[in-house]
């Protein structure tokens, strides 16, 4: 899965909509691709781990990849 954009307080509402569609269709594993990412503030970073961890709840690892400093 690719996340890309603003992930700031502003965008969060519309971000939340599209995170809480997500299903893993019985993936055992899910990469979260983090590179296109302009922005992320702690709202941001709360709504990522707050869908890693329900993907978890679903039986899915969750590898993160391509994180800037």
């Amino acid at each position: 899965m690719r996340m890309g954009g603003r992930w700031t307080m502003q965008a969060a509402e519309a971000h939340e909509k599209g995170l809480l569609r997500i299903t893993t269709d019985g993936a055992a594993r899910v990469r979260l691709e983090l590179a296109a990412l302009d922005a992320l503030d702690t709202a941001g970073a709360w709504l990522i781990m707050r869908t890693v961890h329900r993907l978890q709840t679903l039986g899915a690892g969750v590898e993160f990849v391509g994180l800037q400093p």
